[in-house]
């Protein structure tokens, strides 16, 4: 799946999504993972694998597109947001 943030947007991806691996095709994106003490500053071209069962926390420091690799399952990705409405763009 390829989504978009804006500059600003934040996007939690749970465990229950089933991510296998981030790539960052575009920008530079801040991210934070559960049990991991350090924080990351994606560019365009990197690429993260996801372990089994983390909470990943995600936020864009410039505009960014980022392809989300799935570990063979076809659920919904859910997106948690802190408000109402998601701020997640599929593309």
């Amino acid at each position: 799946m390829r989504c978009e943030l804006q500059k600003g947007e934040l996007l939690t991806l749970q465990p229950g999504d089933a991510i296998a691996s981030i790539t960052l095709t575009t920008g530079k994106l801040w991210l934070t993972r559960t049990d991991d003490t350090r924080d990351y500053c994606l560019s365009a071209g990197a690429r993260l694998k996801v372990r089994s069962g983390e909470t990943l926390f995600l936020e864009a420091l410039a505009p960014c597109a980022l392809l989300i690799q799935s570990r063979g399952c076809r659920g919904a990705l859910s997106v948690v947001t802190p408000w109402a409405r998601p701020l997640f763009r599929p593309a």
